[in-house]
């Protein structure tokens, strides 16, 4: 049945999240695919703002002062933090860490630099929040991953100091 499940899954998602469909129904389908998306037990989901933009932080009892960025994936056109809500919280759970997961301004509404300057001033936003920035990770899937490359070497072009790390996912 999982397996039938997640075939179903993948061609329905395969077929419909793709030109020429368009971006709105794009959205809205990964949004109803992922509206039962909870964090995992033992994690607490609150809703904020960060660098000026809405986000999600996922954090297990004890993260150690410690944070990962999450830019989501979705070819900086669809996605968000709650349809990327499962894989955050996966991250949360196994890195004992905080984890915000960013709402980033998206395409073709907000085209480039957009995401990449929401994503600067969400590190810095952390920065002025007090982590230093060898507690901080950046970190993302697809896009994400993408926007984690470009955003860390965006900050190495400012002369602002590093994460601690890069986590891109495929």
């Amino acid at each position: 049945l999982r397996g039938l499940l997640r075939g179903g899954l993948r061609l329905l998602f395969c077929s419909l999240v793709r030109p020429p469909t368009p971006i709105a129904l794009q959205r809205g389908l990964l949004r109803m695919l992922t509206a039962t998306t909870r964090a995992p037990h033992g994690l607490s989901l609150t809703h904020g703002h960060l660098g000026g933009r809405p986000c999600e932080w996922q954090r297990p009892a004890q993260d150690g002062g410690r944070v990962l960025l999450y830019l989501h994936g979705g070819a900086y056109l669809i996605g968000s933090a709650a349809t990327h809500r499962g894989i955050s919280g996966i991250l949360a759970t196994c890195s004992q860490r905080a984890v915000c997961a960013l709402d980033y301004r998206l395409a073709p509404e907000h085209p480039y630099p957009a995401a990449l300057e929401d994503a600067v001033a969400a590190y810095q936003e952390l920065l002025a929040m007090g982590y230093r920035s060898e507690q901080i990770v950046i970190g993302g899937d697809s896009a994400g991953g993408n926007l984690t490359l470009v955003t860390a070497l965006r900050l190495q072009e400012l002369g602002l100091p590093l994460p601690a790390a890069l986590v891109c996912f495929s």
